[in-house]
């Protein structure tokens, strides 16, 4: 880090560890690998006509950042460097898996869904059946879910701070 006016370095000051941090941290790394292999797989079957979104190459194009971000803050938690600031990215990543989770899970009653439902760009309505890659996705955003609700206890449990040398830039930053 930088240094201040009396030449101190600035550091991190990593302390406790909360386990449950490794854990929400393993649950996301998991999450997101299985997010990034979802579209390669069959959302639903027509007959014996694959419903694949992921041909057109965007899906996965989408998920580069997510997986990134997410990836990383999960590493984070896993190896204990930074834990805080990778549980506050699993904070708020999971939270939104929960309503992506809900959606997938509104997606699995096929019985009464139809084509349109599911996010393939077509505009032709037909029932379908549930294919692995939408099964996949309710597994990874449940996975996703859970690591928001272990890094949501971890959060009190771990401890990291900085020397102080950050506290002048901390009401810019927040």
């Amino acid at each position: 880090g930088g240094a201040d006016p009396a030449g101190r370095a600035d550091r991190v000051l990593v302390g406790r560890i909360s386990p449950l941090a490794r854990v929400a941290g393993a649950l996301a790394v998991a999450g997101v690998l299985a997010r990034l292999i979802a579209p390669a797989l069959p959302l639903g079957h027509v007959g014996s006509r694959d419903l694949i979104a992921g041909p057109n190459g965007f899906d996965w194009f989408v998920l580069i950042p997510l997986a990134a971000v997410v990836g990383a803050a999960g590493l984070l938690c896993v190896l204990g460097r930074l834990p805080r600031l990778g549980l506050a990215v699993l904070l708020v990543t999971g939270s939104a898996s929960v309503g992506l989770l809900l959606r997938a899970c509104y997606l699995l009653a096929a019985g009464q869904r139809t084509s349109l439902d599911l996010p393939l760009g077509i505009g032709v309505s037909f029932r379908y059946q549930v294919g692995a890659g939408l099964v996949l996705l309710v597994v990874a955003d449940g996975l996703l879910a859970a690591a928001f609700g272990v890094a949501a206890l971890a959060w009190s449990r771990t401890e990291m701070d900085d020397d102080g040398g950050l506290d002048p830039l901390r009401p810019r930053l927040v």
